[in-house]
């Protein structure tokens, strides 16, 4: 290629365009070949691309992570996870202690309809006159825009529309199969629901029977226990990407 000897990248530009920009028009997508030399001659196409990701990488960092609201409710990386499997299992072995059957993850392939659903992060046997009760935890944020504005007002409306969500998606489900559904949601700064604050009144009346101590007590030690470990995974989900970055 002659230009090639004059222009730098001259190569390395829409090659690609015309193998897929017709098929990229079909899917309604914007088709932006990232083209390079084999002496490392970017195509400019790609300094553009590479331009907007950097700006919105600067955005990232200067306004969205400094008090790690981003850092906290991130779904990629692994840390949601974790941090939803530890409350699980603080809560699991509260009701072990409490001398309940536990079942962690449970409804799968148990009704011909539902036959992906999960709607059981613990699954506790005779929980209320004789049925189960599905505990679903659930970890949102009183940042969300479509909280934002109740969440200024009242404490703990994020929880609150958590725990709507929960029913509408699960009821129906817990309901085939002869289950309660009782919706375990916090905010990521440590308020918990209502339904929460009644399921757990239950369970630390259980374990102070089990274990001879006030029930105010007991109650002081599971939010502590809960608090703290949801603190401690969003913190190591800060400092995560503070070490990457």
């Amino acid at each position: 290629m002659l230009e090639a000897g004059m222009y730098q990248g001259v190569s390395a530009k829409s090659a690609e365009h015309t193998e897929n920009d017709p098929k990229c028009v079909e899917l309604g997508w914007r088709c932006i070949p990232l083209a390079v030399e084999s002496y490392g001659a970017w195509g400019p196409e790609v300094s553009k691309a590479f331009s907007q990701v950097a700006t919105r990488l600067a955005i990232w960092d200067t306004v969205l992570n400094p008090l790690g609201h981003h850092a906290s409710t991130c779904k990629r990386g692994g840390d949601a996870v974790f941090r939803h499997n530890r409350l699980r299992d603080v809560v699991a072995e509260s009701c072990r202690l409490a001398h309940l059957s536990v079942k962690v993850e449970a409804g799968n392939n148990l009704t011909p309809d539902h036959s992906h659903t999960r709607p059981a992060d613990v699954l506790v046997q005779n929980w209320s006159r004789g049925r189960p009760a599905a505990f679903d935890i659930c970890v949102t944020s009183p940042l969300n825009t479509l909280t934002l504005s109740e969440a200024g007002v009242c404490a703990g409306a994020a929880a609150q529309a958590g725990e709507v969500r929960k029913h509408s998606a699960n009821d129906d489900k817990c309901g085939d199969l002869g289950w309660f559904c009782v919706p375990l949601v916090t905010e990521i700064y440590g308020a918990w629901g209502a339904e929460v604050k009644a399921c757990f009144s239950q369970l630390a009346l259980r374990l102070s029977i089990r274990l001879q101590k006030p029930k105010s007590v007991i109650l002081h030690e599971l939010y502590g226990c809960l608090n703290t470990s949801l603190v401690r995974c969003v913190a190591t989900a800060i400092l995560s990407r503070i070490q990457s970055s």
